[in-house]
């Protein structure tokens, strides 16, 4: 319903059956925490009246306004309305057509709107090779910034912590602990992944407050709050998940809903991953890791699915950060860690630039054998 505080979450067993009385005060021990630390506008979206319906459609976030709608197919998918619609395709459409020689200006394109819509616009795309050449030149410069921009005195030392620490928690091939994540199958549309990580969006960002308070961030000043639009949840899905995109199965979004900490100093980071590792799956009691977190009366329930360490395998184009996948009551969202110094660098113009890297990471598509040279 519409009322505050969290919503209604599973039941949970402990050792022994607490009393009424106990857990009144537990419940409004969670409620306190969730109201100081929820911002208002997070609030109102996971107090929707309707949202524990099964049936509730209304989760899609617009491309254009982010107001959530229900159109997942028809003429204006994925946007609140179609003049929304064609306010957004006529955007793009300009910017696109502004670009006469995609070898010069591709930096300045939307990777996904081009991909899907280069035909219709009438843009001509140069050969692979002859792109992919000048994305590479952009892809090394990248790197190269972003390995200047490190700290090299005070902090150098948790630096190198860092960059030698496990490039993956827990240990097993990149397949093997992405397999961990996987939504449940009550997840399976893209409604469905909506849906039920909004219901669990409030204890995200709570969790994410008190990782980045326990590191002595202040998460007013330090976080951030995302949410992943439709068309490029399904770009996605399209690129790595192919066979499963085509049953409408979106399982593997897991980054749906996420929270961005800005960390001042790569000491910080660390202090956050080792928190993280704590509510591994293996992990056999979680109460002293929710005492450090300052969360030892929240009965959600959080597990760590996976720890990514982009210090020691930098993603393409060389930003380096830490990405966490928490499974909170069996939904699946990110938590990302950055450094202050990179991500003020990265911006929106970096994470395009990511995407355009994605796509050309591969080798140019192969002629048949009786295709002319």
């Amino acid at each position: 319903g519409g009322g505050k505080g969290p919503p209604p979450r599973p039941a949970t067993s402990g050792d022994a059956a607490p009393t009424s009385s106990e857990i009144k005060r537990e419940l409004a021990e969670e409620e306190k925490i969730f109201q100081h630390d929820v911002p208002q506008a997070i609030q109102r979206l996971v107090n929707m009246k309707g949202l524990q319906d099964e049936n509730f459609n209304k989760v899609i976030p617009c491309e254009l306004c982010s107001m959530l709608h229900d159109n997942t197919t028809g003429t204006y998918r994925d946007f609140c309305s179609a003049a929304h619609k064609r306010e957004w395709f006529d955007d793009m459409l300009q910017k696109t057509r502004a670009v006469h020689d995609m070898t010069q200006g591709w930096q300045d394109l939307n990777s996904d709107f081009v991909k899907a819509h280069a035909g219709v616009v009438g843009l001509a795309i140069p050969p692979f090779q002859i792109l992919q050449s000048k994305i590479n030149e952009k892809k090394s410069a990248q790197e190269e910034m972003y390995q200047n921009a490190l700290p090299s005195t005070s902090d150098i030392s948790d630096l190198d912590k860092l960059k030698r620490g496990a490039p993956l928690f827990p240990e097993g091939t990149p397949e093997e602990v992405k397999e961990l994540c996987i939504q449940p199958n009550y997840c399976m549309t893209m409604r469905l992944n909506y849906l039920n990580g909004l219901r669990t969006a409030g204890h995200l960002y709570v969790f994410a407050a008190h990782l980045a308070g326990a590191s002595g961030l202040d998460p007013k000043q330090n976080m951030h709050f995302g949410v992943k639009k439709p068309t490029r949840m399904r770009s996605k899905a399209a690129q790595r998940f192919p066979a499963e995109l085509a049953l409408n199965d979106y399982r593997h979004s897991t980054d749906v809903y996420r929270v961005s900490i800005v960390a001042s100093s790569p000491q910080q980071i660390l202090k956050m991953v080792g928190i993280l590792q704590g509510f591994g799956r293996d992990t056999l009691d979680r109460k002293e890791h929710m005492k450090t977190l300052g969360l030892a009366h929240y009965h959600e329930n959080f597990v760590v699915e996976r720890v990514k360490n982009r210090f020691v395998q930098p993603a393409l184009g060389g930003y380096m950060d830490i990405v966490a996948n928490v499974r909170i009551n069996g939904y699946v969202s990110e938590v990302q860690i950055h450094l202050r110094k990179l991500f003020e660098l990265q911006k929106d113009t970096g994470i395009e630039m990511a995407k355009w890297f994605k796509h050309f990471d591969h080798e140019p598509p192969q002629r048949m054998n009786n295709s002319p040279p």
